[in-house]
């Protein structure tokens, strides 16, 4: 009796230390919010000078992020992105955009900005309207007056050391920037538009 009762326990903590290796594991594959406001909080800092040499007018954030329109628009993405990411980098990527396709940024979580909803951005557009982006343009300045940005979902490479997030602004211009760790970010552009 005392055998089957010791191997039955042993089976038990078995299991539970296999269950605590796979959380873990879990853990190592997904990306957490906290590293999602650390990339975006990042490349709002390196903002900073930008903001100044415009009088800071790029004041607001908008609170929906998702796809970056590079992936959308560029049948070749993936080609031009395989010097940063490798195919399992890529299936990653994947993975966060289901996983993360509502995510929507939260005002105490960023630095610097103004959370301002896409919500209210598209109220501000008259579909019946012929010339629907200039009222937009004349709502939105009625409205706010300062520019705002609009970033992608910070997509991590599998070993979460490298980072890809474009940022758009109001005006229509924008910029697909690579992140790498060492001992801590370091961003480059690697894409720009007007």
């Amino acid at each position: 009796m005392r055998i089957l009762i010791l191997i039955l326990v042993t089976l038990i903590i078995s299991c539970q230390n296999f269950n605590t290796s796979k959380n873990i594991d879990n853990h190592k594959n997904t990306i957490s919010e906290s590293e999602i406001y650390e990339i975006i909080n990042f490349v709002l800092l390196e903002m900073k000078n930008n903001d100044s040499l415009e009088n800071y007018q790029g004041k607001y954030v908008v609170d929906k992020i998702g796809k970056p329109s590079f992936f959308i628009l560029r049948k070749d993405s993936k080609e031009l992105l395989s010097k940063f990411f490798t195919d399992d980098d890529f299936n990653f990527i994947e993975e966060q955009l289901q996983e993360r396709e509502t995510f929507k940024l939260k005002q105490e979580m960023i630095v610097r900005k103004i959370i301002i909803s896409k919500d209210t951005l598209n109220s501000l557009i008259d579909n019946n309207s012929p010339k629907r982006r200039e009222d937009f343009l004349i709502n939105y300045e009625k409205k706010f007056g300062y520019y705002y940005n609009e970033f992608s979902l910070p997509l991590f490479s599998r070993d979460k050391k490298t980072v890809l997030i474009e940022v758009n602004s109001f005006m229509g211009g924008g910029r697909l920037i690579i992140l790498k760790k060492n001992k801590k970010w370091k961003s480059k552009i690697i894409s720009f538009w007007t």
